[in-house]
């Protein structure tokens, strides 16, 4: 009996078949990779947004679970703001004071700066974003573009909450009292750092009332939900 042997044709992909696939492959990065890094952006401002929002809330649940003031301070120069348990409800008078530091968050800080503090306040650091050299697209900041606030004034300052008296020199500030009131109605700001569409820009408030709400800017102008 003869046997007969046949030999299998091996397929696999041409050398040009190969580079066809590498060049629709470039061809969707280099349209992909835009939409992510806006799309990666816009997630970070909505969840920074969502940060101030909850915290300036726990702020104020707090006073009226301690009985006493509650001041949540801002620093627009480096994007963050700080919370103190007023025990003693003279900050009018006294400012700040580190013993009754509760915690302090940063919507963008290095990791170097965040390394370098000490181990204390570390503890009671709380960073939305920490940024290595190079991350600046998607930093989220307390900034804003030229238009109006959700009330119609002009915008003029990231944060529009005053600071009080002179002396002693104090930051912005709100203060919550034991009944949930506040000292003072303000917005804060956030936009991404080298954002200049006018839809990129989110705004919290606090009434006087207590009452804090999150606002998105629709991108039509001086218009906000």
């Amino acid at each position: 009996m003869t046997k007969v042997f046949t030999q299998k044709k091996e397929s696999g992909f041409t050398l040009i078949e190969l580079l066809v696939v590498v060049v629709m492959l470039a061809i969707l990065a280099t349209v992909a990779i835009p939409s992510f890094n806006s799309w990666f952006a816009l997630t970070r401002l909505n969840g920074a947004g969502r940060q101030v929002f909850t915290d300036l809330r726990t702020a104020k649940a707090l006073a009226i679970a301690k009985d006493n003031d509650v001041v949540v301070t801002f620093d627009p120069t480096t994007s963050s703001y700080s919370i103190y348990d007023d025990v003693d409800e003279d900050f009018d008078t006294a400012g700040v004071e580190s013993a009754e530091w509760v915690k302090t968050t940063y919507l963008t800080l290095s990791e170097t700066t965040f390394n370098a503090l000490p181990a204390a306040d570390q503890a009671k650091t709380s960073v939305y974003m920490l940024t290595r050299a190079g991350d600046q697209s998607t930093r989220v900041v307390m900034d804003f573009l030229a238009g109006n606030d959700p009330d119609g004034t002009a915008i003029a300052e990231a944060v529009t909450f005053g600071s009080g008296s002179a002396f002693p020199v104090k930051p912005k500030h709100v203060i919550f009292d034991a009944t949930g009131l506040a000292s003072q109605s303000g917005y804060v700001f956030l936009k991404p750092n080298t954002a200049t569409q006018l839809d990129r820009q989110r705004a919290v408030s606090v009434l006087t009332t207590g009452r804090v709400r999150l606002y998105s800017h629709t991108g039509v102008a001086n218009t906000w939900e």
